[in-house]
């Protein structure tokens, strides 16, 4: 559209397309039935439209490629990650044929050379992710426990968690204002009813304060008392940590809409059915579209918002409607969030935003 707009203003007989295709001109000839009679004011009309036209051509031109610079680096960065992660898979899979007929030592020992290929080629924080999937890829393949072998040294390790504590320093030294967040909490209520199953994710990821995936995939509320301001959780992924006798645990729902988010949460699984999706392969699917979604509904009140932003937002807003005053706030988001009682560090990624 742009284009024809352009190339007809600018490189065609300008005068006889100014009525169709220019918005500017129109406003000036609506005295007039017929442009062919108006030669005087066509000739001041397109002295000054073109100029507008060039100046308009020069900011569009500008704005496109910066958009196209964010797009391309944003579509390379994920085509990497998944292409990377097929890589990974592939190697699990030629590693788990490779060994199939050899005993368990022989087996362990290609293990630890594939270990030392990884740190070799890769940056240890990308090791550390793949090493997950290594570890649930090889769950079952063989007898022996094998997640001391597939772990990043320690000291490799403490690089990577002191880089990760100097970013959230940092954070914490400027934290982000949620603008409307009471319009935030109506907006996710609304998209509940959403028929989309993308909407209703959104959400749920609001109101409950859950990992998108968790919500997609593993998520399941039930009855903690008759407030509609809290319920029981089920279904988290990140329990390290976690005691095991608390693997159901009340957790706050924003906006009064306990009821809804469980009748929500159910139409989700008939719409969208995960069960056969890794939890990988359920964030690589579906993460964008959310994402997508969460910016358009929650970009007014957080720039660029993404599903795990809205966790985050969860978190401060009931940080600052839940919690006690004898309570800290990396003691009532450690519980809140679903990490040990130990943990306090963990809480500190939550603190990125705070309300007005």
């Amino acid at each position: 559209m742009y284009n024809t707009y352009t190339n007809r203003a600018i490189y065609y007989n300008i005068s006889h397309d100014l009525c169709t295709y220019c918005t500017f001109t129109r406003i000036f000839c609506t005295f007039c039935t017929f442009c062919t009679f108006c030669t005087f004011v066509e000739k001041i009309i397109v002295h000054f439209v073109h100029k507008i036209w060039i100046y308009r051509i020069s900011v569009l031109s500008l704005y496109q490629q910066q958009i196209k610079k964010v797009h391309y680096v944003h579509l390379e960065t994920l085509i990497k990650a998944i292409t990377m992660s097929k890589t990974i898979e592939k190697r699990i899979e030629a590693y788990r044929e490779a060994t199939k007929n050899i005993n368990e030592l022989e087996s362990l020992k290609m293990l630890k050379k594939e270990v030392d290929y990884l740190l070799k080629t890769y940056k240890p924080a990308s090791v550390r992710r793949y090493l997950t999937i290594y570890r649930k890829g090889l769950e079952n393949h063989l007898s022996v426990d094998v997640r001391a072998i597939l772990t990043i040294p320690q000291n490799l390790q403490n690089k990577i968690e002191k880089r990760y504590t100097k970013k959230v320093a940092k954070r914490h030294k400027k934290l982000i204002s949620i603008k409307n967040n009471e319009v935030m909490i109506q907006k996710a209520v609304e998209l509940l009813d959403s028929e989309k199953w993308f909407e209703i994710a959104a959400g749920l990821c609001l109101l409950t304060g859950r990992r998108a995936t968790e919500v997609l995939k593993t998520a399941k509320l039930t009855n903690c008392d008759n407030s509609q301001s809290k319920a029981f959780f089920r279904g988290q992924l990140k329990s390290k940590g976690l005691d095991k006798s608390k693997e159901k645990y009340p957790i706050y729902i924003l906006g009064d809409s306990k009821n809804k988010c469980k009748d929500a949460l159910r139409r989700l699984r008939k719409i969208l059915d995960c069960k056969k999706l890794s939890n990988e392969q359920t964030t690589k699917k579906y993460n964008s579209q959310l994402n997508n979604t969460t910016r358009k509904h929650f970009g007014k009140s957080i720039d660029g918002c993404t599903a795990h932003d809205l966790r985050k937002a969860y978190a401060a807003i009931c940080t600052k409607i839940f919690k006690g005053d004898d309570q800290t706030n990396n003691s009532f988001l450690a519980s809140l969030m679903g990490h040990s009682s130990d943990d306090l560090n963990t809480a500190n990624s939550y603190q990125k935003f705070y309300l007005k």
